[in-house]
């Protein structure tokens, strides 16, 4: 694996220095393994929810509008950002106004359908959007976003407000950037090397099979002291769901199979013989410590990994998997189940009614770490060198206890001096 990343890393460098387009760089130089997702599923995927999606949607608005506050913590200007995927439309409609100083935007996308969708939102508005379906008015209507730590800046996806009512209630109102828009075929970003200022990705990656190379080749898109931000599904995403399945399969089955993804985890051939069953969904990146080694191996500067948890509230279960397809994350894995028998569904919504329901409500966990890391620049804050130091841990120990900031060295000191004065005192303590 090592010697992969090494392959990809001095590829990038070569064309870097020769000038050459990122999308010249064939992925199996990063990649020795077997493929796990299917690309062409995830296109149609993509297809399919370009005509099903809302125009608003309470997951998907929720995490970009987080992931983008981070840039209220700059005070450098971003003119030129690229947009990898996911929820693309919700981003570029919160870059309205030449916010953190925005000025072109290049849309991203594998699938056509999509792009086309942007561009008709680009020229005539909300309003011209395709129609939603009805299974996808729904869910916008019935689900909730709630995170574990609620805020004010929460949105109401029950309001009956329109999206121009919304973008005035979170001060997002003003012009869209100019839009550009490009057709990316298989994991290659159709870029120039340091073409970009930012480079954002709200819950676009989860579904990449070399996410290595894509994080890879986002850190040569990318400008010296150019920025990455990217949200993307966590491990425990829609928890419930997959332990529903899998004791609604052990019971009907006597075995498990890959139902659920990209996001179960992975087990041991013991572990798997052990349930009766194939489970044959390995997620690409189920822990913040990977996302963490994902962005220092890119070569990424200061990087920033945090978490957060949200969970969505359904009138039935069926819904969640609604609410799935509208947003173009319906299972793609390789060797995935092809259908699910109906006594294996009714199965699936009994368990979930009987561990789950809330209120009448049925919860799904969304487990979203945000990514955040810098293009290498001189300007940087940088560590010094191993050895520089003129000062051990042991005598900075040492002055914070005689300065009474480490065990109450300081109280423990006044005591002893009080106890001194009262043993001195001629007719003893008081």
């Amino acid at each position: 694996m090592l010697k992969s990343y090494r392959r990809l890393f001095e590829a990038l460098t070569r064309f870097h220095d020769e000038g050459l387009p990122i999308s010249h760089i064939h992925r199996g130089l990063s990649s020795e393994g077997v493929d796990i997702f299917d690309g062409s599923l995830k296109v149609k995927h993509r297809d399919r929810a370009s005509f099903l999606s809302t125009s608003y949607d309470p997951l998907l608005e929720t995490v970009t509008e987080r992931l983008l506050d981070r840039l209220e913590d700059c005070k450098r200007k971003f003119p030129r950002v690229a947009v990898l995927g996911g929820a693309g439309e919700h981003v570029i409609n919160q870059l309205r106004g030449g916010r953190a100083g925005v000025k072109t935007v290049t849309v991203i996308d594998s699938s056509q359908c999509m792009l086309q969708r942007l561009k008709d939102f680009s020229l005539k508005g909300p309003a011209a959007r395709s129609s939603v379906s009805q299974a996808a008015a729904i869910i916008s209507d019935q689900a909730s976003s709630v995170s574990e730590q609620e805020t004010s800046r929460n949105a109401d996806p029950s309001s009956s407000s329109s999206s121009s009512d919304r973008n005035h209630l979170l001060g997002r109102e003003g012009n869209l950037p100019d839009l550009e828009f490009k057709l990316m075929e298989g994991e290659l970003l159709p870029v120039e090397p340091e073409s970009f200022d930012l480079v954002i990705s709200s819950l676009g990656l989860h579904w990449y099979n070399d996410l290595p190379a894509m994080i890879a080749q986002c850190r040569f898109a990318l400008k010296p002291d150019g920025l990455l931000l990217a949200a993307l599904l966590g491990g425990d995403t829609l928890q419930e769901l997959r332990i529903s399945c899998s004791v609604a399969q052990m019971e009907v089955l006597g075995g498990v199979s890959s139902v659920v993804s990209p996001l179960a985890q992975h087990r041991s051939v013991a572990e798997t013989e052990a349930l009766g069953g194939v489970l044959s969904v390995v997620s690409p990146l189920a822990q913040v410590r990977d996302a963490g080694n994902l962005l220092t191996r890119a070569g990424m500067a200061m990087p920033t990994v945090d978490l957060d948890s949200f969970k969505l509230f359904y009138a039935c279960p069926t819904d969640v998997i609604k609410h799935l397809r509208v947003m173009g994350e319906s299972n793609a894995v390789i060797h995935r189940q092809r259908y699910m028998p109906r006594d294996v569904a009714l199965a699936t919504a009994a368990v979930y009614k009987a561990m789950f329901e809330e209120d009448g409500a049925y919860p799904a966990t969304f487990q979203v770490m945000y990514m955040t890391g810098w293009a290498p620049h001189e300007s940087q804050q940088q560590p010094l060198e191993r050895g520089s130091a003129t000062l051990s841990f042991q005598e900075l120990a040492a002055g914070l206890v005689v300065q009474g900031a480490v065990g109450g060295a300081a109280e423990e000191k006044e005591e002893l001096q009080d106890s001194k004065l009262d043993n001195e005192h001629p007719h003893g303590p008081s």
